[in-house]
């Protein structure tokens, strides 16, 4: 979008552009590139809460359902668990892995640069370091599968690793130890237990019960856990669930054509399925249908991200957003991450404004181009602007009604053993 901006510029006497997000990004590097490439001058913010807003907006409930991760899951997992963080350990003692705080993508990420300079440097210890931090990345998606995914994703994972298996001496390692055979054997043979699956089984059905002519779309950020979804939704009475994934095909999970995808929304449109499950890439830049309910199979750590997903409902009508949260996992991070990220977003967009060169518009002359199509007719966008802004102006009070607490003197209620001797810093010098 900023390629055709640019070459519009470049292109036209009289440049004029609108932009308008949901989403520039929580680091103010972010919101001044996109400024900067489509020559931004002013920047005008508002929050969903903004009175203006409020008429043009349909209501959106949010909810945060917390999911225990069973025992039989945590049991298996705690084993991989103390793989990786023996790992991790060693890689800490030797100056690779420096980030603090529980083990996490970024933390293994920087580890592996680290390894990769070291070897660049000519230290042969970066070899080792390279495939140990490679398995624990490894054991981390295996973990994060398991803990926050389920039983069917993760079998989904290893077939998929075995499927990949010769592509590299550390995977092939990997793939024979005991512990991740006796793994893949034990996940063969299991049903599904995890509670995430079972509360998007009940979401989904209750919403259809509730109105047969709802849409429902469901993002997980894992192929491997849309399969397993897609099964276990499958079995519903009254649920036409399709899969929507991206181009690439990778191993066993062929990926669908643009022309597929065209026509699976199309479907999704006009009914023929009623539940989407869906990875990242129907966040953005499709035209998605809106849905009644989506549902976060995990949160995601990108404020973006997390608000693109959210805008797939409440578009034209009351819509409804469920993340599912299992309590103890790296699910709980993410849901935090995203919140503050989503808090500076606001910040970095205020910060980024206050430099622009853009003077603001009393008169409302930029907008003389803009027409607003109303109950009442076509009007200018400034008549338009100027009447919303009188509508919703706060009135001044002609009196001050603020309680005035009266003065008391501050030491009055202190105990005499609280005082001290000027200068005296502890019981030594008492």
């Amino acid at each position: 979008m900023a390629e055709v901006s640019e070459m519009y510029i470049s292109q036209s006497d009289d440049p004029l552009i609108l932009a308008t997000t949901a989403s520039p990004g929580s680091r103010r590097e972010q919101v001044q590139e996109i400024c900067r490439r489509l020559e931004i001058k002013k920047i005008h913010l508002r929050s969903r809460d903004d009175p203006m807003l409020a008429d043009f907006l349909s209501d959106l409930e949010i909810e945060e359902v917390l999911v225990d991760v069973p025992d039989e899951i945590r049991n298996l997992a705690e084993t991989f668990i103390i793989w990786q963080d023996s790992i991790v350990e060693r890689e800490r003692r030797s100056g690779k892995y420096v980030m603090l705080g529980g083990v996490n993508q970024a933390g293994l990420s920087n580890a592996m640069e680290r390894a990769q300079d070291a070897i660049r440097r000519g230290d042969s210890s970066g070899y080792r370091s390279s495939s140990q931090i490679a398995t624990a990345m490894r054991l981390h998606h295996l973990i994060n599968h398991l803990l926050c995914q389920g039983i069917a994703a993760s079998r989904h994972f290893l077939r998929r690793m075995e499927e990949e298996g010769g592509k590299s001496k550390s995977s092939r390692d990997f793939l024979r130890d005991p512990r991740v055979r006796s793994l893949a054997s034990r996940l063969e043979g299991m049903e599904e237990v995890h509670s995430k699956v079972s509360a998007v089984r009940r979401l989904v059905r209750e919403r259809i019960r509730r109105d047969s002519e709802s849409r429902v779309i469901v993002f997980a950020n894992y192929r491997d856990t849309v399969e397993a979804l897609d099964v276990a939704l499958s079995e519903l009475a009254g649920i036409r669930a399709i899969q929507f994934i991206g181009q690439s095909r990778r191993s066993g999970s062929g990926g669908l054509t643009p022309k597929q995808q065209i026509a699976r929304l199309s479907d999704f449109r006009s009914g023929d399925a009623n539940v989407l499950v869906a990875t990242s890439v129907g966040e953005e830049g499709l035209d998605i249908p809106s849905a009644d309910l989506v549902i976060f199979y995990e949160p995601i750590s990108s404020e973006i991200r997390t608000i693109q997903r959210r805008g797939r409902t409440g578009r034209r009508r009351q819509g409804e957003v469920v993340v599912l949260v299992a309590e103890g996992t790296r699910d709980e991070r993410a849901k935090d991450s995203a919140r503050r990220k989503e808090d500076f977003m606001h910040k970095s967009a205020r910060r980024v404004s206050r430099g622009l060169s853009g003077s603001p518009h009393k008169d409302l002359s930029n907008l003389t181009r803009f027409t607003v199509s109303t109950e009442l007719g076509v009007r200018t966008a400034a008549e338009f602007v100027i009447e919303a802004r009188e509508r919703h102006r706060g009135e001044l009070s002609t009196a001050d009604s603020t309680m005035v607490e009266p003065a008391r003197n501050p030491l009055e209620n202190l105990p005499p053993s609280n005082f001290r001797p000027s200068g005296q810093t502890g019981l030594d010098q008492f």
